[in-house]
């Protein structure tokens, strides 16, 4: 079975991850560490491109 990235629900949200499981494709996810020591699911070293922010990941704190 051949899954699309980024289809019904915006990248790496329970969302996407729930729909992607419910029609039996697997997953693959992508985790950063912030400056104060979160795990986050984001693709990218920057949240530039997926938020309004900007910066890297690793240099970011208080994200939860």
């Amino acid at each position: 079975m051949t899954g699309s990235h980024r289809n019904s629900a915006p990248e790496n949200t329970v969302a996407a991850f729930d729909g992607a499981l419910a029609k039996g494709m697997a997953i693959e996810l992508d985790i950063q560490r912030t400056v104060d020591d979160h795990l986050v699911v984001v693709h990218d070293p920057t949240v530039d491109r997926t938020t309004y922010g900007s910066g890297k990941i690793a240099a970011i704190c208080d994200m939860i």
